[in-house]
């Protein structure tokens, strides 16, 4: 897996509060709807911490487009 990769899944078990074997359940195509642990609350929270690990600004659009794991791998700049 790339470093782009871990960082994004660090990010989800921190800001979805993830046990080890969640984090390592993770796919490209996990989806919000299928981590109960994916609210309203932990997704501004992982939007925060995406913000902070990646030094980027998302937008309001963002908050509602980035329901995937794809979708997030997909709005980070390549490193």
């Amino acid at each position: 897996m790339s470093a782009q990769w871990t960082r994004v899944v660090a990010c989800l078990q921190q800001a979805l509060v993830l046990t080890d074997e969640q984090a390592n359940g993770i796919t490209p195509d996990t989806g919000s709807w299928e981590l109960p642990e994916w609210d309203s609350l932990a997704h501004m929270r992982l939007l925060a911490t995406l913000e902070g690990e990646f030094g980027i600004s998302l937008t309001e659009d963002d908050v509602a487009e980035l329901t995937s794991v794809g979708a997030i791998l997909a709005a980070l700049p390549q490193q």
